[in-house]
């Protein structure tokens, strides 16, 4: 695993198993008052049962619109994909930005480098961030994220947790391949 940057989120971010989970099985493609969508990322984390899908909005070139996350409880957060440069946060916790997701080279029309940038150790005085890198990429008309040339299929959290203090970040993120 590739230690970067690319998204902020305490435990929350896997990408689609195929297994049953709260928010479906497999991605898909749908469309939303005449936009294609297209499911990306789901995450989860070790600690709780939160999981969040990530979700691709197009327009009618196939070019990437918009962006949001949508969790298991159905609310949606919608990111400025102008933005992406300076990041936007994907999980604030405590005081602390826990996930955050940018990219120095995104293009609606090609993909991105992404950098997933995830909170190691949020004590007073520890805090540390650590980073995972990703690739967006447009494959014809479909969208997904990779790594390492391999479609990645989920990001599972794992929390750091210290002893007579609880969960203080993130102490590694698992990327998982689609079969």
């Amino acid at each position: 695993m590739k230690k970067c940057l690319w998204i902020y989120i305490w435990p929350i971010f896997l990408l689609a198993q195929p297994k049953a989970h709260a928010l479906g099985a497999k991605f898909i493609d749908y469309s939303v008052d005449g936009k294609t969508q297209q499911e990306l990322l789901l995450a989860t984390n070790d600690e709780d049962s939160d999981e969040a899908k990530f979700i691709v909005v197009l327009n009618e070139k196939s070019d990437i619109q918009s962006f949001y996350k949508i969790n298991d409880k159905g609310e949606k957060t919608l990111y400025d994909l102008e933005n992406v440069s300076q990041g936007f946060v994907l999980e604030r916790r405590k005081m602390h930005d826990v996930v955050v997701l940018s990219s120095d080279n995104f293009a609606p029309h090609n993909g991105a480098t992404l950098k997933v940038t995830y909170l190691f150790d949020g004590r007073p005085g520890k805090t540390e961030y650590r980073f995972i890198e990703l690739n967006l990429e447009r494959l014809g008309d479909q969208w997904q994220i990779s790594n390492e040339g391999k479609k990645v299929s989920e990001l599972h959290f794992i929390t750091k947790k210290v002893t007579m203090v609880g969960v203080v970040g993130i102490s590694s993120v698992e990327v998982r391949y689609a079969p």
